[in-house]
């Protein structure tokens, strides 16, 4: 790592990929997703906050880190949740 000249709080990272972020915060929204959908009597505490999740600050915040509209993303969700009985 090497101090960027024009700034020398900054530290340049020659191996930064942020593609590789972007699909670390693309998993956290599979996996709430996952959860929100898996069998009940196994995931059930999980299962109860992942739902509760979408829609939160931190879900749209993800959402945003993962390139995604939340607001174009939530409909979806709720609509596949009630589909799959999760909601009513």
């Amino acid at each position: 790592m090497s101090f960027i000249e024009t700034n020398s709080n900054l530290i340049a990272e020659p191996d930064y990929d942020p593609e590789a972020d972007r699909m670390l915060w693309i998993s956290v929204l599979r996996e709430q997703v996952r959860l929100a959908l898996s069998d009940k009597d196994r995931d059930a505490p999980f299962q109860v906050g992942a739902i509760r999740w979408f829609g939160t600050r931190d879900y749209f915040l993800v959402c945003s880190l993962a390139g995604y509209d939340g607001h174009f993303l939530l409909p979806a969700i709720t609509k596949a949740l009630k589909q799959y009985g999760v909601v009513a």
